[in-house]
């Protein structure tokens, strides 16, 4: 058999599967890559950080101790979720059917390749396999979550439909980044799969298709391109499978909780030269945040006026969450209002049981949710050296006419749609009161809508992590 190259590229010893076929046999490769493939990993949550701060966090040259794909933490938490309960299913079941078929077949090598480092991951993943095949078997761990110990009396299954499957979570080999010969650990990770590939192709020379599933629409412009030079054979096959990402993000308090400590790990090893890193929160912002799927709604306009109006750049609308403000950031409300907001009455008796819904709605009981129609927006260009930006704004009314909004801005100024406040220095342009006269004084209209748009709210208070 002699499957010297499966041997070379491995990285989990455990893992490791060699065919019983003779290497002059093997006809196919199917290839699947690990994270937002084979397993739906979470990134860091847009909702809990200014986009500059994503920024900094997946990246090396901000946090030298290893950025939100090098550090273990973030995906050993969503194991833990994923096996403490079945509604988290971060294994991609599309993808273990097929890798389940993939192995079965004994013309067929079936490899997981991943661009994380092995010295990193690989007692990791290797750990991640085992523990879910015995789960489909047995069900869950131990009290304590821990991924060591599961408990085999349990009468539950996780993966309950592989539970039989001899095949489930099977691979010939699982293929992380590594130092090898003359090929360092450090190679951007489509180099180092496309070495892989061309290694097996040199000493597989019966290789009739290469079959490789990936989320990354870069990494598959970059292999459709990689074969297409590359040529091999005559009759040689290959398909390049994409693989549509579905995010599942880790719980925010865990997830504050590791970035806390990876934080303080990095001030800890920094060097003199390197920049100590706090983290800080935004200013609080107070009032109607727009649901995901009405923020796109929005985002679509925004693109529309921006094309009509000049506009290269919108500044204010590319943060998550958008939302209604009722004070400036910063500001806080009453108890009074806060109760006003949930029974709709402006009368209504101050209760710290609005006090308590109000800052507790990870329960959707506690969540108020106001539905508003959009009816006009209004662009600001502001000075720039380079191209033309500007702010854009919408402004809104109750859906129910009858609905009590209460703000802390001048009487009859119009509620509008604002971008989240940020670090940035475009900040200091955006507007969360427009009074007649600031609009007169900065030559701003309100242009009525073709068709009016209908988003959702909820009614809350809201601050991003930064650092």
């Amino acid at each position: 058999m002699n499957h010297a190259t499966i041997f070379k590229w491995s990285s989990c010893p455990g893992e490791l599967n060699i065919p019983e076929t003779p290497v002059s046999q093997i006809k196919r490769l199917h290839i699947y890559d690990f994270d937002n493939t084979l397993y739906k990993t979470p990134g860091p949550s847009r909702i809990l950080y200014t986009n500059r701060t994503v920024g900094r966090l997946m990246s090396n040259e901000t946090l030298t101790n290893g950025s939100w794909w090098d550090q273990p933490c973030f995906l050993e938490e969503s194991f833990k979720m994923c096996v403490a309960s079945t509604k988290e299913r971060f294994w991609n079941e599309k993808m273990i059917s097929l890798a389940s078929l993939s192995y079965k077949d004994p013309e067929t090598i079936s490899l997981v390749l991943t661009g994380r480092k092995q010295a990193l991951f690989a007692d990791l993943i290797e750990k991640m396999l085992d523990v879910t095949r015995k789960l489909a078997k047995t069900k869950k761990l131990n009290k304590n979550n821990n991924l060591d110990d599961v408990n085999e009396d349990e009468n539950y299954s996780l993966y309950e439909e592989w539970e039989t499957d001899p095949n489930f979570l099977k691979f010939n080999a699982i293929c992380l980044k590594k130092k090898l010969g003359r090929i360092p650990s450090i190679l951007p990770t489509f180099q180092y799969k496309s070495d892989l590939i061309a290694d097996f192709i040199r000493n597989y020379p019966n290789l009739e298709e290469i079959t490789i599933y990936d989320d990354r629409l870069r990494h598959i412009k970059q292999f459709k391109l990689f074969f297409q030079d590359m040529r091999p054979r005559p009759k040689f096959q290959w398909f390049v499978i994409p693989v549509p990402q579905v995010a599942i993000n880790l719980d925010p308090v865990a997830e504050y909780s590791l970035v806390h400590k990876v934080i303080k790990e990095y001030n800890e090893l920094k060097t003199i030269n390197e920049q100590f890193l706090e983290i800080k929160w935004t200013p609080k912002c107070t009032g109607f945040f727009l649901t995901m799927e009405s923020q796109r709604r929005i985002l679509k306009h925004a693109f529309l006026v921006s094309r009509k109006s000049n506009l290269k750049r919108i500044l204010n609308l590319s943060e998550y969450p958008m939302y209604i403000p009722i004070c400036e950031p910063g500001q806080s409300i009453s108890l009074n209002t806060i109760a006003e907001m949930y029974v709709n009455d402006e009368n209504a008796a101050t209760s710290l049981e609005f006090l308590q819904k109000f800052y507790n709605q990870r329960k959707s009981e506690n969540r108020k949710n106001v539905e508003f129609i959009v009816t006009h927006f209004s662009f600001k260009p502001i000075p720039s050296p380079r191209e033309r930006e500007g702010l854009v704004y919408f402004k809104v009314r109750p859906k129910i006419r009858s609905t009590k909004i209460s703000t802390s801005f001048e009487k009859g100024t119009p509620l509008i749609i604002a971008g989240h406040l940020t670090e940035e220095p475009s900040d200091k342009y955006i507007r969360y009161e427009f009074t007649d006269n600031y609009m007169r004084e900065n030559k701003m209209i309100w242009t009525p809508l073709i068709k009016t748009i209908t988003i959702d709210t909820t009614f809350g208070n809201y601050s991003k992590m930064r650092f």
